[in-house]
């Protein structure tokens, strides 16, 4: 039992989290449409790419999102699909830092995964704000 949890905790997952670009500016109506426009599209991710996920994606602290996936295979194509529809409300941009690390706490459910991989998705994210980063 022991090679096995060494096992799990030398693999490498990609950690995909990302934040709305200054949410807090917007109207409520349109802060709405677009949590709305994100977990609709944070599901239909879940569905369409549930072979590649750990721990679905979904929303955390109101305006940001993350999710974890077994592998990096899909990662761009999944970018792609949440910049898409997060562009096509009122041309809302996100931060996406991508990190493929080690977690240590592994889970099928977002809110209990944790280990470096996040820690520094998060801290990419906070950098790119602190740089006003919005690419």
């Amino acid at each position: 039992m022991k090679a096995t949890n060494k096992r799990r905790l030398k693999t490498m997952y990609c950690v995909i989290a990302g934040d709305i670009i200054e949410s807090k500016e917007m109207d409520s109506e349109v802060r709405e449409l677009v949590a709305r426009t994100a977990k609709d599209v944070l599901n239909q991710i879940n569905t369409d790419y549930m072979d590649y996920i750990l721990a679905d994606f979904g929303l955390v602290r109101g305006d940001a999102f993350e999710g974890v996936l077994l592998t990096q295979q899909q990662a761009p194509k999944i970018i792609q699909e949440i910049i898409k529809a997060f562009y096509c409300v009122e041309k809302t941009k996100v931060r996406v830092s991508v990190v493929l690390g080690q977690l240590t706490i592994i889970s099928s459910d977002r809110n209990e995964v944790d280990g470096s991989a996040f820690h520094r998705a998060f801290a990419n994210i906070d950098k790119m704000k602190e740089q006003k980063n919005n690419h």
